[in-house]
């Protein structure tokens, strides 16, 4: 059986050829650590996926990223999950 864990993300982009940002607040997710082991860069994925069906034409690049929760040490280690 494959585990999956709901997370929320938190991704600001910067707009190009602009000084504003946009920040797309606790967004969830379902991260799934055996399709990509990187859990920010699936809450990056799960961002941009938000946003291509809410905004279009905007070239953005990523800035910043948090997702939560975070698994602790022991729990990365019994799943085989790289931190």
């Amino acid at each position: 059986m494959t585990q999956s864990y709901h997370r929320k993300a938190t991704v600001e982009f910067a707009i190009n050829g602009t000084d504003q940002t946009l920040t797309i607040k606790d967004l969830p997710y379902l991260w799934i650590p055996a399709a990509n082991p990187d859990m920010d860069q699936e809450g990056v994925f799960a961002a941009m996926d938000y946003l291509r069906k809410h905004i279009k034409g905007l070239n953005m690049q990523v800035i910043y990223v948090s997702t939560s929760p975070r698994l602790t040490k022991n729990q990365a280690i019994l799943q085989g999950v790289k931190q």
